[in-house]
């Protein structure tokens, strides 16, 4: 998962607290459960932006590595 752990286990335990402050009818434990799985659902978001800029970072470098490709800079070959 990297280094922001796990957005999916604090988002279910989110939930459960969340489930528990219901349960016992206390509006604490609900906020303080709505925020974790707030929170969770956020990490899995910036996990799966790092994912992603990772992949583009690999393509770029790829496309580095391989040269320029034909009709790359704006000319197509028309003039």
């Amino acid at each position: 998962m990297g280094a922001r752990g796990s957005g999916a286990g604090h988002e279910t335990m989110g939930k459960m607290e969340q489930a528990l402050g219901t349960l016992v009818s206390s509006n604490t434990l609900k906020a303080r459960g709505l925020q974790k799985e707030q929170e969770g659902h956020t990490m899995k978001e910036l996990g799966e932006a790092d994912r992603m800029e990772e992949e583009a970072n690999v393509r770029r470098e790829r496309a580095l590595a391989n040269g320029p490709a034909a009709g790359v800079g704006g000319r197509t070959g028309r003039y």
